[in-house]
């Protein structure tokens, strides 16, 4: 038996039926997590594939509240040290994958909001460094932006935007550019 990531030895790993559709993991009873081995999930993905779309309507958001484990994990399958990976700014934790085995580690109720989001069928694109990089540059734009609210104000900020989208809609946006940044360099030199 495989021990939990996050409980350690305290608790064992228990083979359990994630989806209907033939998805087995190890599950820990204390804390919730689970453990997804590669080679499971590479399998039900074939299975999820093979099988008729679902007519399940569109994404759900499931509220609850997440925070992530233990900073250091080791694989309950190898013992490898888990890397921990961004899900996205709108998704509240990380996931772990070992980078050995492969395996994925998911704390309590984290299957439940990637499913929510349609994630649950993406897990591998989540561990590409396309991904990660995507997360933070959308991490950066949110804390541009609130920054931005932050210093010119709700009204300030939204003139910003509408005339942000008017003038890169102008033939000659480059030279709305260059005279904003004349007639803006010459009014602080003459302050």
């Amino acid at each position: 038996m495989m021990s939990c990531p996050t409980c350690g030895t305290d608790s064992m790993l228990e083979t359990v039926l994630l989806e209907e559709s033939g998805l087995h993991v190890e599950a820990c009873s204390r804390c919730e997590g689970l453990w997804i081995p590669a080679g499971a999930y590479n399998r039900w993905l074939e299975q999820q594939a093979a099988a008729p779309a679902s007519t399940s309507g569109g994404p759900h958001h499931v509220h609850l509240e997440m925070k992530d484990g233990p900073f250091l994990r080791r694989c309950p399958t190898c013992a490898y040290i888990l890397g921990r990976y961004r899900v996205g700014p709108d998704v509240p934790f990380t996931i772990d994958r070992c980078h050995n085995c492969g395996g994925i580690w998911l704390d309590a109720h984290e299957w439940d909001v990637l499913k929510a989001a349609r994630l649950h069928e993406r897990l591998h694109a989540i561990f590409t460094s396309k991904w990660q990089q995507d997360v933070r540059r959308r991490e950066a734009d949110e804390k541009e932006e609130a920054w931005r609210r932050r210093v010119l104000g709700e009204d300030g900020y939204e003139r910003l935007v509408a005339f942000e989208a008017w003038a890169r809609l102008q033939p000659n946006r480059h030279v709305i550019f260059e005279i904003l940044a004349e007639s803006l360099g010459s009014g602080q030199s003459s302050g």
